[in-house]
């Protein structure tokens, strides 16, 4: 009899191992990091546009750009994400739509569709780090991620992620160095006030910047003086933040 109640015993244990492993592993692809990430969507009638995701998680976002004004439930979209180490192609379907209060953008909530697990596990190494880190250093998954340290960074400086209406996909050129090459790039959308400018790649401690702003309805150039404010996330993943003051085109 003993025996018995203590099989049933062992049952319930690992049944319950493997319950809370499926719940972390849920919670895991479930959790949406609000920081903002670029994206390139592609455009069935010309060139990919540039968007933003948001609420991101290994199992979706939310996106607003032009085509987004367009999108309706089942719709099928395709694209890449960019992260600091490069891109990673996508597919999803939208599954929600918020038409937005007044002053604000709409969105369309999407879940991806991953071409292969390699993207998926991409981009969950770019959102929850490494493993082998937590595994090395005895760490848990409250270490903070590169999108979790740029998020306390601009709440930190005065700049809470949420309190910024909206971010700004850009394309931008460096105009104080030999070349014509283009990088993207996200900037605040507040009219008013510093601009806060992120990019993947280091301007030094000031550069001229010429950008190109991809807005709801049409495209707006910007010239600015990028000031360095601080590089967060690791070395792996590192996401520059610079203040922005506007100058005069020229």
């Amino acid at each position: 009899m003993a025996n018995i109640l203590w099989s049933f015993v062992n049952i319930g244990l690992a049944a319950l191992v493997v319950a809370m492993t499926l719940l972390r592993r849920h919670r895991r692809n479930e959790y949406r990091f609000p920081v903002p990430l670029v994206v390139r969507i592609d455009d069935p009638s010309g060139p990919s546009e540039l968007a933003i995701a948001e609420d991101v998680s290994l199992s979706g976002f939310r996106i607003y750009s032009r085509l987004a004004q367009e999108m309706v439930l089942h719709d099928k979209i395709s694209g890449r994400l960019l992260i600091p180490d490069g891109e990673i192609s996508f597919s999803a379907e939208v599954i929600g739509e918020n038409e937005g209060e007044m002053g604000k953008v709409r969105t369309v909530g999407c879940r991806l569709i991953w071409p292969d697990d390699a993207a998926r596990d991409r981009l969950g190494l770019f959102l929850y780090g490494s493993n082998l880190q937590w595994r090395v250093l005895g760490l848990s998954d409250r270490v903070h991620t590169p999108l979790e340290s740029l998020q306390l960074w601009l709440m930190g400086h005065g700049v809470h992620a949420n309190a910024v209406r909206r971010w700004i996909p850009v394309f931008y050129q460096r105009l104080d160095v030999s070349g014509d090459q283009q990088w993207v790039g996200l900037i605040s959308g507040n009219t008013s006030g510093p601009r806060t400018f992120l990019t993947y790649d280091a301007l030094g401690s000031e550069a001229d910047v010429q950008m190109l702003m991809q807005g709801k309805y049409r495209q707006q150039s910007l010239r600015i003086r990028a000031d360095f404010s601080e590089r967060v996330g690791n070395s792996v993943a590192p996401v520059y933040v610079y203040q922005a003051a506007e100058r005069a085109a020229g």
